[in-house]
């Protein structure tokens, strides 16, 4: 995973990474967001991704706003989808829809954030 650069400063050199510093620098809302990367930048195991072995590629699909670990997580348990390529079948095949949370809305931001990814490769 690359360290990710917030205010031209790296996440893993900022002096004090407490939830309300994080929040601040990432401008995230979604506290289970800046509690997985606080656990990270502690060494911590990943809470809410650590119940049993879940492949690490799912982290990809965090970086879309709106989804963090829990929602993931989600998607894992009710889909079987472990990475961004699963998450785009899934949105084509309408299946993703059935997960409780991911209505038009939502489907819209991944199909933005996919689209960006595209763009960049």
């Amino acid at each position: 995973m690359e360290v990710q650069s917030i205010q031209g400063q790296r996440l893993d050199e900022i002096e004090d990474p407490s939830y309300d510093n994080l929040k601040r620098y990432l401008d995230e809302a979604d506290q289970d967001v800046i509690l997985t990367i606080q656990e990270i930048l502690q060494g911590k195991e990943i809470t809410s991704l650590k119940e049993d072995s879940i492949p690490l590629s799912i982290l990809e699909i965090t970086d879309i706003k709106g989804i963090g670990p829990k929602m993931a997580r989600k998607v894992y348990d009710e889909r079987g989808i472990t990475d961004l390529r699963g998450l785009e079948l899934a949105v084509q095949g309408g299946t993703i829809s059935k997960v409780k949370g991911f209505g038009k809305g939502m489907t819209q931001k991944i199909l933005d954030h996919l689209l960006k990814v595209k763009k960049t490769k």
